[in-house]
C-alpha cells in the first residue's frame, strides 16, 4: 500500500555487537576467538540468531504510527488514530460531512494555500462525482476548484457531491501558478470500511497515501525517525538512513545485456514481466494492450533499476507518439513519452538500439497482444525468432533452413493459451505454398510438421486478420537465391554482353520486367548469366508459344525456347511467379505506361494549371512512345510532363539540379520528378516533344524543331 517503508536496524546492530563481544573472549586454549573466526554479518531483513551462529528472520519492532507489514519492514498505519499515541490526540475536523458528500483534505507544511485548487474527474473506473458527466467528465486542468475552506489542523478542503452508491473518486490538489501537484490520488467509497468518515486526508510529507481517518502533519512523525523515501533511481542503504545510487544499476547500456521494460501509467511504472521487451539483433520488441482512455498514457523505457544509462524518454516538446512514425529517444533526463489511445487495441513497441546513444522507438497497432515467434526444432523452441508485423493482421518471418524435417508452432514467449498456435490433431503436416488453418490452446494445438528438401530461405506468413482463426503459409523466400534472372534471347543476342536493361526485378516471389519489344518473332528463355539448370526456364518440347495475357507454366531446365509474336512494336510486362520455384508461372501482357493516363506538357508555357492544357496533350502508341507538336514563342520555359492530377506514377521531371534540356539531345527523366525541366527557345516555331517510355520508370525526353 505504501512506499513509505522503514527497514529497522536496532536488532541487527545489537546482534552484531554481541558477536563482537563474543569474538573478544578467550578460548579454552588461551587463544583469541577473533583469531579463529570471522564476524557473522547478515543482510536485512535477516538478523543473527540468538546463538550467533547464523542468520534468521526476526520481525522488526516498529514505532507507531508505523506498523509491521508482515515482511520484516514497517509501513504507515492507515487505521483510526489511537488516542494519546505519541502524546497526540487527533483533532476533529471543523466541517461536518453531510449526506451525499465527500470531503477531500490537503495539508501543507507551509500552511499557505494561495493558488491551490482541486482537479477532479470521473472515468470508467471511478465515476462517483455527481457534478460531472459519467463515465467521463471533470474539471479542466487550467480551471481547478477553489478550496471550500481551510481547516487549521488538516489544511485546505473541498466538499464534493456524490451519486447514490458511489465507488471511488479521482483527485489531484495542484498549484497551477507554481506548477506543483500531488500524485494522481484515488479514494475508495465502496463500503464503510473504505469510507468510515466521509473524508479523506492527504499530507504533504506522505502524499502518495490517502488516509480514510484524520491525520495531521505532526501525527505522521515517527519517534526515533523513519527511513527516507527515495525517488528512483536512488535506493535506501542497508541502514535505511541514506539514499544512495543503486549498486545493482547498470553503468553503461549494452544492447542485449540489459533487460528493458515499458514502465508507465498503464502498469504503475513498475518493471512487470508482462511489459518486458524481447531482444534480437539490437532490436527490443514488446506488445501492450491499452484500453481507450480520455487520459494520456505516459511511459518510459528503462531497466528494472531505472539505471541512468537505460532510462529513455523524449526531448521536451516531442513527447507525443504518432503511430507508425519513428521517434528518437534521449537518455536519463528525457520527458515522459505520451500516447493517446482512442480505442482499445494491441500496440507493438519496437525499440531499435542499433545506436545505443540514440535509440529509436516506433509504435504500431497489431493483431495480437503478444510478440509472436516461430518456435520449434529449428531453434530449440526458443524465443529467438520474432515475427515482423506487416499490417492488416499479417506477420512474417524469413528463416534459413537446412534440408530436413521440422516441428514447430507459432506462439508468444510464454505459450499463452490464446496465442499458442498449432495444427489440428491429425492434420499436422504443412505443405510449402499451401495455407494451413491453425488452432490454439494447450492440448488442442499440435506441433506443425514441415519437410524441407532443399536448404534455403523460407518465408513464414501468419495471417491473423481474423485473430481467432489464423492462417499460416510457408514459401521459398528467394526462390533462386542470389541469382539475377534475365530475359535472354533473339532480342539481345542470347549472350551476356547484351543483357544491360534485360534484368528482371525481384520482389515477393515475383520476377518482373517492363520494356518495349520490336514487332516480329522473338525466341527467349529466362535464365541467370551462367545458364544453371536450377535457374534456366523454358518450355516443354513443342509447347513454347506464349500468348499475351495468358499464364504459362515453365520448366527447369527449359527444354525448348519460348516464343512470342508481336504484330507491332509493343511495350510489354513480364511476370514470373516463382512461388513454386520448380514450376514458375510466366505471364506476358501489354503494358500501358503511366497507368494509361493522358499525359500533358504542364509548365510556364500554359500556366501550370489544367485550364490551359488544350493542345498540350501527348499522343501515344503501343510501344510507349509519347509525342506532342506545339508552337512556342521565344522564352525560357520550365515544365514537367504529367497527368491532370500530378499523380506520382505519372509525373515526369528531372533529378535535383539536372533540369536543363538541350535541344536535339535525349534526356533521361525520373518518376516522380523532383525538379522542373528547363528549356531555352530562341526561335518561335513548332517543336516536337518525344517521350520514349520503353522503360517507363526511366523515360527519355527529346525536343527538336519541326
Amino acid at each position: 500500500m505504501s512506499k513509505y517503508i522503514k527497514q529497522l536496524t536496532q536488532m541487527v546492530m545489537l546482534a552484531l555487537f554481541a558477536v563482537t563481544l563474543a569474538g573478544c573472549g578467550g578460548g579454552s586454549d588461551g587463544t583469541l576467538k577473533a583469531d579463529l573466526e570471522s564476524p557473522l554479518i547478515c543482510k536485512l531483513p535477516n538478523t543473527i540468531n540468538a546463538a550467533g551462529t547464523g542468520c534468521e528472520f526476526i520481525p522488526s519492532l516498529c514505532n507507531y504510527p508505523e506498523v509491521d507489514n508482515g515482511a520484516g519492514s514497517c509501513m504507515m498505519d492507515m487505521n483510526e488514530w489511537i488516542p494519546g499515541s505519541n502524546s497526540i490526540d487527533m483533532p476533529v475536523p471543523e466541517y461536518v460531512v453531510g449526506a451525499g458528500e465527500v470531503v477531500l483534505y490537503w495539508s501543507l507544511i507551509s500552511g499557505d494555500y494561495a493558488d491551490w485548487g482541486l482537479h477532479a474527474w470521473n472515468n470508467d473506473t471511478c465515476n462517483s462525482y455527481s457534478d460531472f458527466n459519467r463515465p467521463e467528465g471533470g474539471t479542466d486542468w487550467t480551471a481547478p476548484i477553489a478550496p471550500t475552506g481551510i481547516d487549521p489542523n488538516f489544511g485546505a478542503y473541498w466538499v464534493m457531491s456524490l451519486i447514490d452508491q458511489p465507488n471511488c473518486v479521482n483527485f489531484i490538489p495542484h498549484n497551477l501558478e507554481a506548477n506543483l501537484q500531488t500524485n494522481d490520488l484515488v479514494a475508495d467509497l465502496f463500503t464503510a470500511e473504505h469510507n468510515p468518515t466521509g473524508s479523506f486526508f492527504v499530507v504533504e510529507t506522505h502524499q502518495d497515501l490517502v488516509f480514510a481517518y484524520p491525520r495531521t502533519l505532526a501525527s505522521l512523525v515517527v519517534p526515533g525517525g523513519g527511513t527516507l523515501q527515495c525517488e528512483a533511481p536512488l535506493v535506501l542503504n542497508e541502514a535505511g538512513d541514506e539514499c544512495i545510487d543503486d549498486p545493482t544499476a547498470l553503468e553503461v547500456f549494452i544492447p542485449g545485456e540489459a533487460v528493458l521494460y515499458a514502465r508507465g501509467s498503464f502498469n504503475g511504472w513498475e518493471n512487470q514481466d508482462a511489459y518486458a521487451f524481447s531482444y534480437a539483433d539490437n532490436i527490443y520488441t514488446m506488445v501492450v494492450h491499452l484500453e481507450a482512455s480520455a487520459d494520456v498514457y505516459e511511459f518510459k523505457i528503462a531497466d528494472a533499476n531505472w539505471s541512468e544509462p537505460t532510462s529513455f524518454g523524449t526531448l521536451a516538446g516531442e513527447e507525443d507518439v504518432v503511430l507508425g512514425e519513428s521517434k528518437t529517444l534521449t537518455v536519463t533526463e528525457g520527458q515522459n513519452i505520451k500516447m493517446t489511445v482512442s480505442e482499445a487495441a494491441n500496440y507493438q513497441l519496437t525499440f531499435d538500439a542499433t545506436d545505443p546513444q540514440a535509440p529509436v522507438l516506433t509504435v504500431i497497432e497489431v493483431a495480437y497482444d503478444q510478440v509472436m515467434y516461430v518456435k520449434g526444432s529449428m531453434n530449440e523452441w526458443s524465443n529467438t525468432d520474432a515475427m515482423t508485423y506487416e499490417g492488416e493482421g499479417v506477420y512474417t518471418l524469413e528463416y534459413t533452413l537446412d534440408a530436413g524435417d521440422y516441428e514447430f508452432k507459432v506462439a508468444d514467449a510464454n505459450w499463452t493459451e490464446a496465442t499458442n498456435f498449432g495444427a489440428a490433431e491429425g492434420d499436422e503436416a504443412l505443405t510449402l505454398g499451401e495455407p494451413k488453418n491453425l488452432v490454439f490452446g494447450e492440448g488442442i494445438a499440435m506441433n506443425i510438421t514441415l519437410s524441407i528438401t532443399e536448404a534455403g530461405s523460407y518465408n513464414f506468413t501468419l495471417d491473423g486478420s481474423v485473430p481467432e482463426a489464423p492462417v499460416l503459409t510457408v514459401v521459398n523466400a528467394v526462390p533462386y537465391g542470389d541469382k539475377v534472372l534475365y530475359l535472354k534471347g533473339s532480342m539481345n543476342g542470347w549472350g551476356n554482353d547484351g543483357l544491360d536493361g534485360f534484368d528482371l526485378v525481384y520482389a515477393d516471389n515475383h520476377y518482373t520486367w517492363v520494356a518495349a519489344l520490336a514487332a516480329g518473332s522473338h525466341e527467349f528463355k529466362i535464365a541467370d548469366p551462367d545458364w544453371l539448370a536450377t535457374s534456366t526456364m523454358g518450355a516443354l518440347p513443342g509447347e513454347g508459344a506464349v500468348v499475351l495475357g495468358e499464364a504459362k507454366t515453365l520448366t527447369l531446365p527449359g527444354d525448348d525456347n519460348l516464343t512470342l509474336e508481336l504484330a507491332e512494336d509493343t511495350l510489354i510486362s513480364i511476370d514470373v511467379d516463382a512461388t513454386d520455384k520448380n514450376a514458375p508461372i510466366l505471364t506476358i501482357s501489354q503494358h500501358i505506361a503511366f497507368a494509361g493516363r493522358t499525359m500533358y506538357l504542364k509548365g510556364s508555357m500554359n500556366g501550370w494549371g489544367n485550364d490551359g492544357l488544350t493542345g498540350f496533350d501527348f499522343t501515344s502508341n503501343t510501344a510507349g512512345l509519347y509525342t506532342l507538336d506545339v508552337s512556342l514563342p521565344v522564352a525560357s520555359y520550365e515544365f514537367k510532363i504529367a497527368d491532370v492530377d500530378w499523380q506520382g506514377d505519372s509525373t515526369v521531371g528531372a533529378a535535383p539540379g539536372e533540369g536543363a534540356v538541350v535541344m536535339g539531345e535525349g534526356k533521361t527523366l525520373i518518376l516522380p520528378g523532383d525538379d522542373n525541366l528547363m528549356l531555352e527557345i530562341t526561335e518561335e516555331k513548332e517543336y516536337t516533344f518525344t517521350l520514349d517510355a520503353a522503360h517507363p520508370m526511366m523515360p527519355v525526353l527529346t525536343v527538336v524543331a519541326k
